[in-house]
């Protein structure tokens, strides 16, 4: 009676393990499986070895049921070994996604700081009264802004959400380049594209009535004809990305992509703040 009572309690506490680890693991097939063997189990054994003994089986009851109960509680030593150990992890991992997740706070809310103010930036060129028809006057539209604080945008490794972060990398290229866009002054670059074209010609023809010129004048050439390539080509580059600012503005969704991305931001800011 020893042995029936251990196999007995073996099965029954092994049904209720099986059933704990169903609803702790998400109840996957597998486990359901198991658990239905384990029911199955008492039923087979009664008609298999005591009740019809079917052929072939060597040994008595007694001896089937000591054999049984050991080799069932072995394996719910394992069982159990593995549920608990299984849990511990899980509940380790979700500690540590915690963790990860809480401290991406404060870059969030930098984040969040700096395309506010890029909002801003939009706002202001839209309030000057340009519209998408105006293009002749959008290159030599002209306004001082602040630069981005590159320290708002230094731990943007910390952010848990790859499809979130490759957005703000979007986002924050397009305000660095409309800032300097916006920042530039064409007509100064103009004039200074000028003066040094004049200059040159001057001393160019300089050369032409004398025949010659002291170093310093050739070395006035150089530096003058140096001045005019850089600024004609700075010239040139920035009035393509002016160009790309306004199309982006008004033939773009850079607007809602920034409401779009802000939106994200606050509901992750809501969310870690709830979980603390």
């Amino acid at each position: 009676m020893g042995s029936t009572a251990q196999l007995l309690f073996n099965l029954i506490f092994g049904i209720a393990i099986l059933g704990f680890a169903s609803i702790k693991l998400g109840a996957k097939k597998h486990y359901v499986l198991l658990a239905i063997g384990a029911i199955a189990t008492p039923i087979v054994l009664n008609y298999g070895l005591f009740t019809w003994s079917a052929p072939g089986v060597v040994g008595d009851a007694n001896s089937w049921l000591g054999f049984l109960a050991n080799y069932s509680g072995g394996i719910l030593g394992g069982l159990i070994a593995y549920i608990v150990a299984k849990i511990q992890i899980d509940a380790q991992k979700t500690a540590i996604k915690k963790e990860e997740f809480s401290t991406q706070l404060p870059t969030l809310v930098k984040i969040k700081m700096e395309l506010e103010k890029f909002n801003l930036v939009i706002q202001k060129v839209k309030s000057d009264g340009f519209t998408k028809d105006k293009f002749e006057i959008y290159s030599y539209y002209f306004t001082p802004i602040e630069k981005m604080d590159e320290g708002n945008w230094s731990s943007l490794d910390l952010l848990v959400n790859t499809k979130l972060l490759a957005t703000v990398l979007i986002l924050k290229n397009k305000y660095s380049l409309f800032i300097d866009a916006l920042s530039y002054d064409l007509n100064v670059s103009y004039v200074i594209i000028e003066d040094a074209k004049l200059n040159k010609e001057k001393l160019e023809q300089l050369k032409i009535e004398k025949g010659t010129l002291s170093k310093e004048e050739e070395l006035e050439i150089k530096r003058f004809n140096g001045i005019f390539n850089r600024y004609r080509w700075e010239n040139i580059q920035m009035k393509q990305l002016k160009a790309g600012f306004w199309d982006e503005l008004f033939h773009g969704d850079l607007e809602e992509k920034i409401e779009e991305c802000l939106e994200e931001i606050n509901e992750l800011i809501n969310q870690i703040e709830k979980d603390e």
